[in-house]
């Protein structure tokens, strides 16, 4: 019988660390980060050349502090060993502290950090509260700097979806706010290295079936990838290509070509990968006549750098168990380094109790072959016993 687990159980389940003929791992259940009853769980993952870098949730009842739960910062060798970790104890941060967000690096162990904060003026039956941008030190735990981007007074249900990396002295996000249902504002906003807001930038606005996935900018024009998702009257989904200026004016829209109905999903999936020569690499899903409300079959696609074709498309499923209505979950990508091809995790989930679920890695090759997919539980638990094993992030 599964166990129905409130919260995924921490685990640091694989870190590879590749140079040139240099593979080495480990699998571990950090006893050391799952706080009260073993509860605690991990979002966000990043390394240098000597540390692994993780935050989650630690769940712990503190005394004079009304919420329980509580953002962890701990490092690792790459043994396993644990070097050293940080509670931050602060009662504006929301229970729900992080997603599984990418983390902007500004330089050796400093990264740029959205922290979820409780935003008192927002309806408590709204999804999403509110985040300030942190600058943290991931080596000593350290705060450096800590600002809001906005009034959250004004705003009281957001998306963040789209990070870009931090190039030229600033980096951007897109911020899709849904007051004014059923329409949904847009804007880009680009910070500097001190947290300041540089620029803020109108969008078109859009359905609330709309999600930014991606953005750069280059040469002053901000290049963004956006995923639509309807259920009515049909379910469909479907990517396009956006070329937006400094003004927000739209350049160009382009949708990927293809009737099939190929798109990201997911809130917080981050699955856009974009290659030196403009090629863009996208782990998606597609929605079929006779699949389920959950169930989408998981691809990758390579696409020419405006969406004016698909280079090469390759699904990450095995039959089987696609027949079986497992659902297939994924929410973070990566390009090796080795330049050996790109990697995506996720999980795999049965709503039946006598078919296991596990944590997944899929690897496509360069040219999209499809080379493996490996599947994860636990090393000595029983295979029915979790109700969810997610692999939230993985870095190469």
């Amino acid at each position: 019988m599964k166990i129905n687990i409130s919260l995924v159980l921490i685990i640091i389940t694989l870190y590879f660390k590749l140079n040139a003929q240099n593979l080495k791992y480990f699998s571990i259940i950090p006893d050391e980060l799952s706080g009260d009853d073993n509860a605690g769980l991990l979002a966000k993952v990043v390394s240098d050349s000597e540390f692994i870098y993780v935050m989650g949730h630690y769940p712990k009842e503190i005394k004079n502090i009304k919420k329980t739960t509580h953002p962890i910062i701990a490092s690792y060798d790459y043994k396993g060993n644990i070097l050293n970790s940080h509670l931050i104890i602060d009662s504006t941060i929301s229970p729900s502290i992080f997603n599984n967000q990418p983390i902007i690096k500004k330089n050796d162990s400093i990264y740029f950090v959205q922290f979820n904060v409780t935003n008192p003026f927002s309806d408590p039956m709204f999804r999403t509260a509110s985040f300030e941008w942190f600058e943290v030190n991931l080596r000593s735990g350290k705060i450096i700097n800590r600002k809001k981007a906005f009034d959250i007074s004004k705003i009281k249900e957001i998306d963040i979806n789209a990070y870009s990396i931090l190039k030229d002295s600033v980096f951007q996000f897109i911020l899709q706010v849904y007051d004014d249902y059923p329409i949904q504002k847009n804007y880009i906003y680009e910070m500097d290295l001190n947290l300041n807001v540089k620029k803020i930038i109108p969008l078109p606005n859009s359905s609330q079936n709309s999600y930014f996935k991606w953005i750069s900018k280059e040469n002053g024009i901000y290049h963004i990838i956006e995923d639509v998702t309807l259920r009515i009257p049909t379910r469909t989904g479907y990517m396009n290509y956006m070329k937006v200026d400094s003004n927000g004016t739209l350049l160009k829209i382009k949708r990927l070509p293809t009737k099939r109905n190929i798109f990201i999903g997911g809130v917080v999936t981050y699955s856009v990968s974009r290659n030196n020569d403009g090629t863009f690499v996208i782990a998606c899903n597609e929605w079929g006549p006779d699949f389920t409300e959950q169930q989408a079959a998981p691809y990758f696609i390579k696409t020419s750098p405006e969406f004016d074709s698909i280079i090469w498309m390759t699904n990450f499923y095995e039959s089987e168990n696609f027949v079986d209505k497992n659902e297939y979950y994924f929410y973070f990508t990566s390009k090796m380094k080795d330049k050996s091809g790109y990697v995506a995790c996720g999980e795999l989930s049965s709503n039946s109790n006598s078919v296991p679920n596990y944590g997944m890695i899929f690897k496509v090759s360069e040219n999209g072959d499809s080379l493996w997919l490996r599947k994860y539980q636990p090393l000595s638990w029983d295979s029915l016993r979790s109700q969810l094993i997610t692999f939230f992030q993985i870095n190469v």
